[in-house]
């Protein structure tokens, strides 16, 4: 049975639970735990904050993505000086897949990485965690002292990112882009030309 959240759950476990959100009869049942008067007194609050419904809608992901993305970037421009969305938005046209989710990974795949407000956590509670996934194994953390060969064998072992990265680096190989074509640029481009050849024979494999 699916249930819709339609009011605040105050109890144990009300963070997995939000507003809102769907949720099945088992779910319920794995995550609440025998507190005070045990499993059953817990779970009956928690019944009484939803509603029984049919099934879960299906949930656009990329419309929420394109949400998020527009107001996240919304004052951020790429190495051309152009609007931020306007890749993340070519990014998720060039994609090879019509998953709704693996859209929804092209347009957020820069959001850990450029966005501090955004987490892993927050992805996984705001989509799921495929898509979560997908983004963080997209993800160039500054923390981190990989360099681009081992950042890529990294995106290898994601199917998702794969696909994503493939489209990411066909936009930024683009030098219509550019403003200039210097040394640094072209040293940039071979980098990326280097590794979108390598994803995408590993992806017709």
């Amino acid at each position: 049975m699916t249930y819709r959240v339609d009011k605040l759950f105050s109890g144990i476990f009300h963070n997995k639970f939000p507003v809102g959100s769907f949720v099945e009869t088992e779910k319920v049942a794995a995550n609440f735990v025998y507190f005070n008067g045990g499993y059953i007194a817990t779970a009956k609050k928690f019944f009484q904050c939803c509603t029984v419904v049919d099934q879960q809608p299906e949930t656009n992901y990329e419309q929420k993505a394109r949400q998020i993305v527009t107001e996240a970037f919304k004052d951020k421009t790429d190495k051309a000086g152009r609007p931020y969305i306007e890749h993340l938005d070519a990014v998720c046209r060039m994609v090879e897949s019509e998953e709704d989710e693996v859209k929804a990974i092209a347009l957020l795949h820069d959001i850990l990485e450029d966005c501090e407000e955004w987490t892993f956590e927050r992805l996984v509670s705001a989509f799921n965690e495929r898509i979560a996934e997908g983004v963080f194994a997209l993800t160039k953390f500054s923390a981190n002292a990989l360099n681009y060969a081992e950042y890529i064998e990294l995106v290898k072992a994601n199917p998702d990112a794969i696909l994503v990265k493939i489209a990411d680096l066909r936009h930024n190989m683009d030098i219509t882009r550019l403003p200039v074509l210097g040394d640094y640029e072209i040293k940039r481009m071979k980098k990326y030309h280097a590794a979108y050849l390598e994803l995408s024979n590993l992806n017709k494999q």
